[in-house]
């Protein structure tokens, strides 16, 4: 069994400053705020571990591998190897904002192997379009379910998927190959490694190649939602009513 992830990686917005927000483009400089990888990406990472691990208690051979795009920091790439990933590759290129531009990189990538089983995160990145899951699954003529919420092996090459859908959630049996994109999940944090899996990773790294695809020139306009709170204390010894009445008046004279 061969799992490969698709994710990618970007800046903590939250350490981002104002300044940068107000005059965003493809060429601002974001290497000073940390870079993690997206939340349902992290899903996706942590749920192929976790069903390596129960392949393996079923006496069956799998590993899992990782794909990006773009730069990965060294933490990040020794982190996957230390849980437990047998090779990362990183696909060198800036394709933000491009989604089916990312999925035909992918999907080259993809192509050139053998895998049983491609999971991705719902969305990642600034924009969150999710696009590229659903366009990645099109290039490679896979089933594609989305909104998936745990995976679990069943006999032959099999397994049980739970998601949501416009109905409701439900819960499928597919033949692989296929294409799985992790959505909300109990499962949403990697795993912590060991001390000595984190020395061994140490002398590890990742393969890097060329995706072969030109970068946008031209970035959209991005906006982050700015969020305030007014404290205002009344005068002592009102009377419930009144002080009530007070409040209310001044909500009313801020919302408008």
């Amino acid at each position: 069994m061969k799992i490969l992830v698709c994710f990618k990686t970007g800046p903590e917005f939250e350490r981002i400053v104002d300044a940068d927000w107000e005059n965003f483009n493809l060429h601002t400089d974001t290497s000073y705020a940390k870079r993690s990888f997206g939340c349902f990406d992290e899903t996706a990472l942590e749920t192929a571990l976790r069903l390596k691990d129960e392949f393996a208690n079923q006496g069956k051979d799998a590993e899992c591998h990782a794909v990006t795009l773009g730069s990965l920091p060294a933490p990040l790439y020794r982190t996957l190897f230390a849980v437990g990933f047998r090779q990362v590759s990183v696909l060198e290129g800036a394709l933000e904002f491009q989604p089916y531009e990312t999925a035909s990189a992918l999907a080259e990538f993809i192509a050139a192997g053998s895998w049983d089983l491609i999971l991705t995160g719902r969305q990642a990145g600034y924009a969150d379009t999710g696009m590229v899951p659903l366009i990645l699954a099109e290039k490679l003529k896979l089933p594609v379910i989305t909104e998936a919420e745990c995976l679990t092996p069943l006999e032959g090459n099999s397994l049980s998927i739970d998601h949501y859908s416009p109905g409701g959630r439900e819960r499928l049996e597919i033949r692989l190959p296929a294409l799985v994109v992790m959505g909300n999940s109990p499962v949403s944090t990697l795993r912590a490694a060991t001390l000595v899996a984190q020395m061994q990773a140490a002398k590890l790294a990742p393969e890097f190649l060329p995706c072969g695809v030109p970068a946008a020139e031209i970035a959209p306009k991005l906006i982050r939602e700015q969020s305030g709170k007014t404290c205002r204390f009344l005068p002592a010894g009102k009377e419930m009513l009144e002080s009530a009445r007070e409040i209310v008046s001044v909500y009313n004279a801020d919302t408008k």
